[in-house]
């Protein structure tokens, strides 16, 4: 039906009425005589509109001067009908032209670059490995080997767990699925000790392999012993084994903030002024020249690149700058607003920061110091963590 479509177009048609009462007997001549009638509207009983090809549209007479119907052109359409329209616009038809064989010529380069199901991964990392491998905006289809690129990116990163690269259109899409973080894998065969990694006190031991050196309620500092790789038995005496156990201990965070108890504060107004530019490729063109008459403001940037239908891009780019005007006001606040601000700040930062890698948040406590017009917030967060890193040891 869509080639049917086509092929019409190209060769043009005419939207015809035909009027009769002996129709479907026009209809069946048509078909016998393999005349396509698209897009067929039955009207009445005894009328029909439908789209005939420019090359049949004599045929179609004969048959319904056989039939005794009326035919009446509605519409003309196709390539041939607009080109004998504007056949005496030369210069339009030269520059429709142009632009055909600029879009054709266009879709053979990638002019966006699409990473898909990165989470812990930057996707500024990926682009960045890409350039490198010379993958960049621009660069002809013809030259990304999907293959060997997606082998490179899998060799140079560990973090990666599988990598798939193909080419829609103008837009060149990276799908990553991001590796599990691997267990520590101990070599068995291998006599270490277990030592701590951070500083804090000690509030769970389960040795499986080894002798703890330390008890629920010690305090540890970074490098202090925690499982020795030795094992005393009545029957086999005193060996070197393979320490193995998890430690767990309270490890305190600290972080510190100051902030003003007189200081000004920004507010917006509600008056903005907008910037456009459109670019091309590395070209830029600002569509109004004009600047903000602001005296404070906040600036909001934000670009979106034309496509032509879902995958295929084009090196143009728009770019609306927004330019919010702000009002500066002196704000005085209390000591109590200041350290309630700063502490849930400091907090949030410290257990933003940990992420998953923290067992239980136990408590947190803050200290203020207030000096003239500043207020100090020193923040300690207690989580539960699993401490301790192998040492090798050496005979």
């Amino acid at each position: 039906m869509l080639i049917s479509k086509i092929t019409l177009n190209a060769s043009g048609y005419v939207r015809v009425e035909i009027e009769g009462f002996f129709i479907q007997r026009f209809i069946n001549l048509c078909i016998s005589k393999g005349i396509y009638l698209d897009d067929t509207k039955h009207i009445n009983r005894t009328k029909i509109v439908s789209n005939i090809s420019k090359n049949d549209f004599r045929s179609i007479c004969k048959i319904a001067k056989q039939t005794k119907c009326k035919i009446k052109i509605i519409k003309k359409g196709g390539i041939p009908f607009i080109v004998h329209k504007y056949r005496k616009r030369k210069i339009f038809l030269i520059m429709l032209s142009a632009l055909l064989i600029l879009c054709f010529s266009i879709t053979r380069f990638i002019w966006n670059i699409e990473i898909k199901g990165v989470e812990n991964i930057k996707e500024s990392e990926i682009i960045k490995l890409l350039n490198d491998n010379n993958i960049k905006l621009g660069i002809r289809k013809s030259k990304i080997k999907s293959e060997e690129l997606v082998n490179e990116i899998r060799l140079l990163r560990d973090d990666i767990a599988w990598v798939g690269a193909k080419v829609k259109g103008t837009n060149l899409i990276i799908e990553i699925v991001e590796a599990e973080k691997k267990p520590e894998i101990v070599d068995e065969t291998k006599i270490n000790n277990i030592i701590s990694d951070k500083k804090g006190v000690v509030t769970r031991i389960n040795v499986q392999s080894g002798t703890a050196r330390v008890k629920v309620g010690d305090e540890i500092e970074k490098g202090t012993l925690l499982v020795e790789g030795v094992m005393e038995g009545k029957y086999t005496g005193v060996r070197n084994v393979n320490s193995r156990g998890d430690i767990y201990a309270k490890i305190t965070y600290t972080k510190q903030g100051k902030a003003k108890l007189n200081d000004v504060e920004k507010k917006l107004t509600g008056n903005e002024y907008n910037q456009y530019r459109i670019y091309f490729n590395n070209f830029k063109i600002n569509l109004n020249k004009g600047v903000s008459n602001f005296k404070n403001y906040d600036t909001i940037e934000s670009k979106k690149k034309f496509r032509i239908f879902s995958n295929y891009y084009l090196p143009i780019e728009f770019e609306k700058v927004t330019y919010k005007e702000i009002k500066k006001e002196n704000k005085n606040y209390t000591v109590e607003e200041i350290t309630n601000k700063l502490k849930e700040k400091l907090e949030k930062d410290i257990l933003s920061n940990l992420k998953n890698n923290y067992e239980n948040f136990i408590d947190s406590s803050s200290n203020v110091e207030v000096n003239s017009n500043e207020v100090t917030v020193i923040v300690n967060c207690v989580v539960e963590e699993k401490v301790g890193i192998y040492q090798d040891l050496v005979f």
